[in-house]
């Protein structure tokens, strides 16, 4: 009798594979310790924006994609429904900020303010130094970040 096509056994090219995937997206290399754990000054009220990179920036994959600048090479400017690669790359900088900063002692931490300009040139909500919640910038900035990406 057949197999079904959920007990047929791993194909011998699957584990290697996997084993890849995963490595792709384990934990920063140790070059990287102690990087990362950054301050973020507000630009205003905005603690929602800090506290929403401070996820994004535990993110170890998409970490690792903005140190390559990997999204300087898959921008999308033509994508009507993006920001003509505006967020890709204003999020990019600063997460290479975060990770690659080496003066952060002296200066107090990284202050995100061509992140928030770019928010709040997209969409009117983000303008200005208004309390605005984390979940709502995180959905828009994500959403933003796959347009501009979007081939």
């Amino acid at each position: 009798a057949a197999l079904s096509r959920w007990a047929r056994p791993f194909s011998p090219l699957a584990i290697p594979l996997a084993e890849a995937a995963c490595t792709a997206f384990a934990e920063p290399p140790e070059r990287f310790a102690g990087r990362g754990v950054v301050g973020l000054r507000n630009v205003g009220n905005t603690c929602f924006l800090n506290s929403a990179l401070q996820c994004l920036s535990a993110c170890w994959p998409l970490v690792a994609w903005a140190l390559r600048g990997s999204e300087l090479q898959e921008l999308n400017t033509d994508n009507v429904l993006g920001t003509g690669g505006v967020l890709a790359r204003e999020l990019g900088h600063t997460l290479r900020m975060l990770w690659t900063h080496e003066d952060v002692a002296k200066t107090g931490g990284i202050a995100p303010d061509g992140l928030k300009a770019a928010l709040g040139r997209f969409q009117s909500q983000f303008r200005g130094f208004r309390q605005h919640d984390a979940h709502e910038l995180l959905s828009f900035l994500l959403d933003g970040l796959h347009e501009d990406c979007n081939r």
